[in-house]
């Protein structure tokens, strides 16, 4: 490294006193004043916590069905894919063999996710036990018990849904023993919860936060909550089917905050 004189401004005079020195050191005569400096001082900032720091948030792009989906997905390289499972009310449901030929497909990369619905224990934990989901997420009224015994079950982590309407659901779904939540509008719906229930620093257990974004948003609101993950079904489709340009999108979205 170089050596190099610094020069060091040493303020230990009078106000007027110590004006002048700031002024010669700026290289200001006396009769100038600190607007004749040629600098733009108007984003200066001393606070460092305002700056935006490079954040580690994941994204899950959910309900594929297709093997389209899954190439999509592929290309775009998320930290977790999420199949709709066990739940015919969704058009984006599949069964286990499907789940398993779309798993196959499917980067080793990418953690798979089965997502169902107040689904028999036993079938939901095959999901697991066949190798088709990496993770199991329960978006119904599963209780702790049933968290529980999931876990024994398939020994693979657990995600809770909670369907957030006001701030005690959250804190309520935070003593389930999940390993993680995932804060909903609702199953699928892909509109918007309240946000100014979400307080990051009560809630315990690391969360995913879905519903309602898009890749217009997604940044917006991982920057804002700082979630474990962000969440995004329908907010990446167009007339109910993935849609590649959008996926693409939504995970480059993500991955430019991560600095």
């Amino acid at each position: 490294m170089d050596d190099y004189d610094e020069e060091i401004m040493v303020l230990d005079g009078s106000p007027e006193e110590n004006i002048l020195a700031m002024k010669k050191f700026f290289g200001l005569r006396p009769d100038q004043t600190f607007q004749d400096l040629d600098v733009d001082i108007s984003d200066w900032d001393d606070d460092e916590d305002d700056e935006e720091q490079p954040m580690n948030v994941k994204i899950k792009l959910c309900g594929l069905f297709r093997e389209c989906d899954v190439d999509y997905v592929n290309e775009a390289m998320p930290d977790f894919a999420g199949f709709i499972v066990m739940f015919p009310k969704s058009h984006r449901n599949i069964d286990k063999e499907t789940a398993l030929r779309l798993k196959m497909r499917l980067s080793p990369k990418i953690k798979s996710v089965a997502v169902s619905v107040n689904a028999d224990i036993d079938e939901f934990a095959e999901f697991a036990r066949c190798g088709a989901a990496d993770i199991l997420q329960c978006h119904g009224d599963e209780n702790a018990d049933y968290i529980a015994r999931l876990r024994e079950l398939t020994g693979v982590p657990i995600i809770k849904a909670v369907k957030v309407t006001c701030a005690e659901d959250i804190e309520k779904a935070d003593g389930l023993g999940a390993d993680f939540l995932l804060l909903d509008s609702g199953t699928g719906s892909g509109v918007q919860f309240d946000h100014a229930l979400i307080e990051p620093s009560a809630i315990k257990t690391p969360f995913f936060l879905a519903g309602g974004l898009t890749p217009e948003n997604i940044a917006a609101a991982a920057r804002r909550f700082k979630p474990y993950a962000v969440d995004i079904s329908s907010g990446i489709e167009t007339d109910k089917l993935k849609d590649r340009e959008k996926i693409l999108k939504a995970v480059r979205e993500v991955r430019n905050i991560r600095g």
